[in-house]
């Protein structure tokens, strides 16, 4: 993607396939346009990932690249990761054993009242082939987002997807590299410093960002990492085990968090 600043005008953001998305200084308008074979549906993922994490940016709001299910009433955690770590996949995991979601890929963060909060996202979940077959068991059980796209909808139902705006942030995985012959989870607890530069790392959309507005976004991931326990999320390389892994990662929240 590349990003241009037009005088006056807001933002140019443009992809190599020919979509082009004008963002208003502000952030209160976004305008969209593409080329075919691309259709509106192939605009709306860019819209609903990067597009969207750069307009909370220009609002001043720090957007973790993660996703989060709540696991009691109030009370969530965040699978914070690069792409391809397994955030969706342990999403859409905890959803299918009947955890709500949260959010996906975008996790707003809020600490207006002293108590950090991620805010409620849409009701899909973007998953591969990989993905959608380790919790269906077959990857056609889920529609393509788009013909142009290699990724699957899985879309929430109401009993999927929290109805709270904003909810409470228990704790933040950070996911690493995959284990092989690994059978289940590895949990390691992270110190101060290492959580807050996890938690940098991995703030959406950072390439984007100004010197003034990483200095804002490092002074609240500081905040939430003294205030909410941060750990390292080793998950086996076999997504076979998708199921196994949720319960043991439920089974450790329940008695450490």
């Amino acid at each position: 993607m590349k990003c241009e600043s037009i005088a006056g005008h807001g933002h140019r953001l443009s992809y190599g396939d020919g979509t082009v998305f004008h963002v208003s200084s502000d952030a209160g308008e976004i305008w969209a346009s593409w080329t075919s074979p691309y259709t509106v549906e192939d605009a709306l993922t860019y819209l609903y990932g990067p597009i969207l994490g750069f307009a909370l940016r220009l609002r001043g709001i720090v957007c973790l690249h993660a996703s989060a299910v709540q696991i009691a009433p109030g009370r969530a955690v965040l699978f914070v990761g690069e792409a391809r770590s397994g955030k969706s996949t342990l999403a859409a995991g905890f959803v299918h054993g009947g955890f709500p979601a949260v959010t996906e890929d975008v996790a707003p963060i809020d600490v207006d009242t002293g108590v950090p909060t991620v805010r409620r996202g849409y009701p899909l979940i973007r998953l591969w082939d990989a993905s959608a077959c380790a919790l269906l068991g077959e990857s056609e059980a889920l529609p393509r987002l788009t013909p142009n796209w290699e990724k699957r909808g899985l879309l929430l139902g109401e009993q999927d997807f929290t109805s709270a705006r904003n909810v409470r942030i228990a704790c933040v995985f950070v996911l690493q590299p995959r284990e092989k012959n690994a059978v289940r989870p590895g949990f390691t607890k992270m110190n101060g410093a290492g959580a807050v530069w996890k938690l940098v790392q991995n703030t959406y959309i950072n390439y984007l960002s100004d010197r003034d507005t990483r200095a804002r976004e490092f002074e609240l991931l500081c905040g939430l990492a003294g205030q909410v326990p941060t750990v390292a999320l080793t998950l086996p390389d076999d997504q076979r085990l998708l199921g196994s892994a949720c319960a043991h990662i439920a089974q450790f929240i329940a008695e450490r968090v």
